[in-house]
């Protein structure tokens, strides 16, 4: 069997990956993770390996073949069963996430996490400042009462080479340590916003 060594600081993120792979399925396809651990403070996991090109690295061409089958496994990731969880937002792995509405979790934006340290003070020295963040933040806080307050898995960044393609068929999705609860239609709303860069 071929396999891939990760290594990064964040183990919980392998952890993810290593409770995604359960719901692994015929149009779900996530490698098993078949190994976890730390060496030196840097955490590694050990992965089955998957064959294909990153979805962001496809020819216009191919995006088009492969899309219904990428359109299948968000679909596939809304469906699956989210029983013994809770809450909402970026879960840990043991299934529980911090907000108590999918409002609150999409508005924790502007709030700086351990992981994310230090943006807040830095684009308010910046030449664009804080201003349009907390005016896009004051929006959507009075859209809040308006969104649906469903609960479904949300990959979360099906961008970024996460999601491999091999004639015209996903072929692996990867990387779920920003995998969330809420609105399972964000993974829709993030290919369509981030598409462009």
């Amino acid at each position: 069997m071929e396999v891939v060594l990760r290594i990064g600081a964040h183990g919980t993120d392998f952890a993810k990956d290593e409770v995604a792979a359960r719901f692994a399925g015929p149009h779900l396809p996530v490698p098993p993770v078949l190994a976890r651990g730390v060496v030196d403070a840097w955490q590694y996991a050990i992965s089955a390996r998957a064959h294909g090109t990153g979805f962001d690295d496809l020819s216009a061409a191919d995006v088009a073949l492969t899309l219904p089958s990428l359109l299948t496994a968000l679909d596939a990731i809304g469906r699956i069963d989210l029983a013994g969880t809770a809450g909402y937002g970026i879960w840990t792995p043991d299934g529980r996430a911090p907000y108590d509405s999918w409002a609150d979790a999409l508005l924790s934006i502007g709030t700086e996490t351990a992981r994310v340290p230090g943006w807040r003070a830095t684009l308010a020295d910046s030449e664009i400042g804080l201003g349009p963040v907390e005016a896009g933040l004051a929006r959507l806080a009075t859209l809040g009462p308006y969104l649906p307050n469903e609960r479904q898995m949300i990959h979360g960044d099906p961008l970024s080479r996460n999601v491999l393609a091999a004639d015209g068929t996903v072929t692996a999705v990867l990387d779920w340590g920003n995998a969330l609860y809420g609105d399972h239609l964000y993974d829709a709303a993030w290919l369509i916003y981030w598409w462009p860069w």
